[in-house]
Parts: C-alpha cells; sequence; structure tokens
C-alpha cells in the first residue's frame, strides 16, 4: 500500500507542477551605430522565459551568411529575465560608456558582422545557421544613429522592426542617455518584461480534483486496515 500511495503522490504532484513558460531568448534592443558614427552598436538579448536557458554554442550573424560569430559558449546559462549584450566595442569600453553595473555580461563581436543602417540579426541556437535553428530575427531600416529600438514588452514571439519603439528618455524600458560623449539614448542591459505565473488549464485542474480524490481514497483505506490490524 505504501509504494501504491507513493506512485499516487508522485503522479499528483507532475500533475499538479505549473507548466513552465516555453524557453524564449529574444532580441530585445538594438542600435547600429553612435550618434557621432563610431563603433558602438549594439544588440541585446533576453531571456524573457521564467527559467534559466542554456545557450552554449548558440550563433549569430546579419543578412549575409560570411561571418558567423560564435558567442553562446561565452555565456552558457542565461538566467530567467537576463539581458546580455553583444557589441562591436569592448566589454570594458562599453560598460564604461554605459555605466553598467559589473553583472550585465558582455561580448564584443569586434569587427565581425557588424551591423549596418538597414541589416538583419539573426540569432541561432547552433553553430550551424539554417531555418532550423533559427531562434530570432529582425530586419530592420531607417533607423536613427544614435538612439536604440526597443522590442514591445507584450509580444512573446518574434515581431518585426515596425513593432519596434525608438528609446525615448524617461520611457518605459528606462532610456537614459549614456554618460559618454556624444551621448547615446538607449537602455541595454535590462528589458522590463513580466513573465507572468502559468495557471493550470480547466482539464488539468478536473485532472487534480481526481487526483486529489484518489489520494483520499487511498488514505481511508489505509486507515481502516490499520485499525483492523
Amino acid at each position: 500500500m505504501g509504494r501504491k500511495l507513493f506512485a499516487t503522490f508522485a503522479a499528483l504532484a507532475a500533475v499538479a507542477a505549473p507548466v513552465a513558460a516555453s524557453a524564449e531568448v529574444r532580441i530585445t534592443e538594438f542600435m547600429y551605430q553612435g550618434a557621432g558614427g563610431g563603433d558602438r552598436e549594439f544588440f541585446e538579448l533576453t531571456n524573457i522565459s521564467d527559467s534559466a536557458i542554456d545557450i552554449t554554442g548558440w550563433s549569430y550573424n546579419d543578412d549575409s551568411a560570411k561571418d558567423p560569430v560564435s558567442f553562446g559558449n561565452f555565456f552558457g546559462l542565461l538566467d530567467a529575465n537576463e539581458s546580455i549584450i553583444l557589441t562591436e566595442m569592448t566589454p570594458d569600453a562599453f560598460r564604461t560608456y554605459w555605466d553598467l553595473a559589473p553583472s550585465v555580461r558582455i561580448f564584443s563581436i569586434g569587427g565581425d558582422s557588424n551591423l549596418g543602417s538597414a541589416d538583419t540579426i539573426n540569432i541561432y541556437n547552433s553553430s550551424v545557421q539554417n531555418a532550423t535553428t533559427l531562434v530570432d530575427s529582425v530586419s530592420y531600416s531607417g533607423t536613427t544613429r544614435g538612439i536604440s529600438r526597443n522590442r514591445p514588452v507584450d509580444v512573446t514571439g518574434s515581431v518585426g522592426n515596425d513593432q519596434f519603439v525608438d528609446s525615448a528618455l524617461g520611457d518605459a524600458y528606462g532610456s537614459t542617455y549614456a554618460p559618454g560623449t556624444p551621448a547615446d539614448l538607449g537602455n541595454p542591459g535590462s528589458f522590463p518584461f513580466a513573465q507572468s505565473p502559468a495557471v493550470p488549464e480547466p482539464a488539468t485542474w478536473a485532472m487534480m480534483i481526481a487526483g486529489f480524490g484518489l489520494v483520499g481514497s487511498a488514505l481511508r483505506r489505509r486507515v481502516r486496515s490499520a485499525s483492523f490490524a
């Protein structure tokens, strides 16, 4: 009876456990060049799920397949709601320019696959870059130098450039001018996405109630057996 009761509890726990949000790593911000030109381009990736995601082996490319950049091994595990930065600048220079905390992780793409005024950002979950390994992508044109663009916070799937919004001082993204000169406007290193808690579907609730009934019956039988022992 004890083994059966344990199995019943285990089955119930599996049903009752909240369904984890699907793993989502998204392009959440990008800027193709600094206000006065230069190499201050960057883009931000954020894990918008409520669970850590291992991005080991992931890679990036723009609209040219000639210069793939592997970055996932540098980061490894990406925490829930964590934002990371890929930039043409060195990590130290970027951190200083934007006055970022040491906890913000930054990877330098150097001179590889640099962004243009009209370009594409492609993120792959493998060093093999094709349609089946593509995680997220955004193509853009006509962006303003020195002003980053931000992903809408209430969408979980891939979005196009037309849905991204320009940074504005004091906006919901927390955009500010960089302390450096000339000052760019953006908010690299964080993304205000709140993951909604998972709620069991009606069918799941029914299974849970049935499971509780089974446990209750098992307990009653065990008590009666013990009484006659």
